[in-house]
């Protein structure tokens, strides 16, 4: 209860520090606005499709063309044997949109709780605020909001997320 209480205090401090109510209408519109635009980049993925690099990469470009909340998105397939995932990122880099691809990427390790909490609980999830450096050394406050894909079968098809940036110093 008190790592609970302790964490809660966190995230409030991360919050205010960035100028943010986390229930106050203008947050709370932002965060509905991203939530829909990762619900339609859902439906974009046609279930039990392979897609090639190329045709994920162009989908989430659409995605960051959609909402200009959203600094990144992502695409995460299905854990391996061995819990191991190939990611596909875009981001905003100024005027243009930088990609990233890493392939055989542990889950284990904890760096993707954006992907192993709507893995768990096959919902739409949000991260705690986080904060990362811009490829211009910019200080950058993003809060992760990530989802399942599901197959006509029910299996994983995918997890994708997008990054909704909070403020930037």
């Amino acid at each position: 209860m008190r790592y609970v209480l302790i964490a809660a205090l966190l995230v409030c401090t991360i919050l205010t520090a960035c100028n943010i109510q986390e229930n106050s209408p203008a947050v709370s519109t932002r965060r509905q606005k991203v939530e829909k635009t990762l619900r339609e980049l859902s439906t974009s993925f046609e279930q039990d499709k392979s897609y090639k690099r190329s045709e994920i990469f162009d989908l989430l470009e659409e995605c960051l063309h959609k909402n200009e909340d959203i600094f990144g998105a992502a695409w995460a397939s299905p854990p391996d044997s061995e819990m191991k995932v190939n990611v596909y990122y875009i981001f905003r880099d100024g005027k243009t949109y930088v990609t990233r691809t890493e392939e055989n990427v542990a889950i284990l390790s904890g760096t993707l709780s954006w992907y192993s909490q709507p893995l768990k609980s096959g919902n739409l999830e949000w991260n705690k605020p986080y904060k990362v450096e811009s490829t211009s050394g910019q200080e950058l406050t993003l809060i992760t909001c990530s989802m399942p894909i599901k197959k006509s079968s029910g299996d994983l098809e995918a997890i994708i997320a997008c990054d909704y940036l909070i403020n930037r110093k």
